[in-house]
């Protein structure tokens, strides 16, 4: 799934209304949810910061850390607010976890490139490696990683 942060916000908005309309799990199935989460991953994609956190949520309760990483911190590049608590959670479950790579969780709605993006940016942000961390996300702009150039723009390593 490629994320557009200059997706058509009214879409975004009407997708996003659409799905919290539909009854859901807490944990919701891609089988008996499919509808709903279908919603939620095009508004994100469309760059609707709500979807993106939510996003973050359900993959942080599957223990998707990697994952929950790049929603959460797609949706702060989007300009969300009040995620310290997320933040704090996902990077502590991480480092308790010996910093999982996570590698096997790729789907079409969370690629490889996306998860390598996030695992760069965690590592640039515990101090594990950052001379490495900082030239991948370097080679990810260069190669157009739409989220690495993000990230680069706008100079969020102090508030990540």
């Amino acid at each position: 799934m490629i994320v557009r942060s200059d997706g058509d916000p009214a879409q975004a908005e009407e997708l996003w209304n659409r799905a919290r309309e539909i009854t859901h799990g807490f944990l919701p199935d891609e089988v008996e949810d499919h509808e709903y989460l279908e919603l939620i991953r095009k508004a994100a994609a469309l760059g609707h910061r709500l979807a993106m956190v939510k996003l973050g949520d359900y993959a942080f309760r599957r223990g998707w850390i990697v994952e929950a990483y790049y929603w959460t911190l797609l949706a702060q590049l989007n300009g969300a607010k009040g995620l310290d608590a997320a933040w704090s959670e996902i990077r502590k479950t991480w480092a308790m976890e010996n910093s999982p790579p996570e590698y096997e969780n790729v789907s079409p709605y969370f690629t490889e490139t996306q998860g390598v993006f996030a695992r760069a940016i965690l590592r640039l942000k515990s101090g594990l490696d950052s001379a490495w961390a900082r030239k991948r996300l370097e080679e990810l702009s260069n190669a157009g990683c739409p989220e690495a150039r993000l990230y680069l723009s706008r100079s969020v390593e102090a508030h990540a």
